[in-house]
């Protein structure tokens, strides 16, 4: 559930940021979510989740202190890094950090917890439930995904 509603976070986020911060057509919005298959729930979880976060602005800006301290600051993955994540992932981690849904600390924990899952390709709905499980801090559902096998399994992956 937690990767459906970040999605949703990340897609209300982006309607947020097109309208220049304004939250209009919640309903329509919502419309169009549950034509995509999302469940109530997990729009009202989403919806509340960023509403919290605008009410609590001191939160966001607390959690990029590292952006603070260094503007301009991009975290570049390495080669064996990159090798863990999927084009999608990687897409999806960027775009969470550039929205502010995760900040620097949780992003570098995502790369660590997709290189210890070991050799595989992370794909984007993982990179959303780890980061779905760091927002709520759930370390049970951390602990799941790694022994499960949701990190995935690839005997060909090669590392440069």
């Amino acid at each position: 559930m937690g990767e459906k509603v970040l999605e949703i976070v990340l897609y209300l986020i982006r309607h947020i940021e097109e309208n220049d911060g304004r939250f209009d057509g919640m309903e329509e919005m919502a419309h169009q979510l549950r034509r995509q298959g999302f469940t109530d729930n997990e729009i009202n979880s989403a919806y509340l989740w960023v509403l919290d976060q605008y009410k609590q602005p001191e939160l966001i800006s607390s959690a990029n202190t590292a952006e603070s301290i260094a503007k301009g600051y991009r975290r570049v993955l390495t080669d064996y890094e990159r090798g863990f994540f999927s084009t999608e992932a990687l897409g999806t981690l960027v775009e969470m950090r550039q929205m502010s849904v995760i900040n620097d600390i949780q992003l570098e924990l995502i790369i660590e917890k997709a290189i210890a899952g070991g050799p595989h390709t992370v794909d984007a709905a993982t990179v959303r439930t780890l980061a779905w499980s760091l927002i709520i801090n759930d370390q049970s559902m951390d602990d799941y995904i790694l022994s499960s096998g949701l990190l995935g399994s690839d005997e060909d992956l090669q590392v440069n």
